[in-house]
């Protein structure tokens, strides 16, 4: 039933497809004729808040302008669920944060859901109610950030306790503002709790533990 669900749903993907040839009046023709759910006024009403003028050509935009277009037609179609591939992929830091900006302020309300999936966790971080990660097609987490919280604990401890954090098990070993962190699964052990402080476990610490290859064992060279 794709066309049903289609009404429902629109669709950002990391390569922006906009016609280069096109102006941008024309592309918000073309979203008109092709989503019943789609709002002129409102295109233009998002395009308001960016540089992007609708005789402006898709051609001489920057990539971050093509970004922010790209979001204004999307956003100006009614659905309840909105899927962001890699959205800012290649955009330097300003244009990042606008495009997030104006995603939360034009169209999260409260009834709608967005789905992101993007390499680029830590610039998303604070913008998210759940998180599900995957390693090479493997579901390894699929958890809301207040579970994660409670869940995962993250010790900063002076380099002398070291070897006792190290002792028991941690499921990643690694550096926060230059002090030695251990992340646990729940709850440090009582015998290194006292060690240290306690810190938030970032998406991307909490990823490299969930997802930590082992080590390959050297192999034996055959005898002759």
């Amino acid at each position: 039933d794709r066309a049903r669900l289609l009404t429902s749903l629109c669709y950002i993907p990391d390569v922006a497809v906009l016609p280069s040839w096109a102006r941008v009046s024309e592309l918000i023709r073309l979203m008109a004729g092709l989503q019943p759910r789609f709002s002129t006024e409102r295109a233009r009403q998002l395009l308001r808040r960016t540089s992007v003028g609708e005789n402006d050509k898709v051609k001489h935009l920057s990539k971050g302008m093509v970004t922010q277009l790209h979001l204004a037609l999307v956003a100006a179609i009614d659905a309840k669920l909105m899927i962001l591939d890699e959205p800012t992929l290649g955009l330097d830091v300003m244009s990042r944060k606008s495009f997030y900006e104006m995603l939360i302020d034009e169209w999260c309300d409260g009834e709608r859901s967005v789905l992101i999936s993007t390499h680029q966790v830590e610039e998303v971080e604070s913008l998210l109610s759940d998180v599900i990660m995957l390693d090479e097609g493997r579901l390894v987490l699929d958890i809301s950030l207040a579970e994660m919280d409670e869940r995962f604990v993250a010790l900063s401890h002076d380099p002398e306790a070291a070897e006792a954090v190290a002792a028991n098990h941690p499921l990643l070993r690694y550096r926060v503002q230059g002090r030695p962190a251990a992340l646990f699964d729940g709850v440090a052990p009582d015998t290194v709790a006292h060690l240290g402080q306690r810190v938030r476990p970032s998406l991307v610490d909490l990823f490299m533990a969930l997802t930590r290859k082992p080590e390959i064992q050297a192999r034996t060279p055959e005898s002759a």
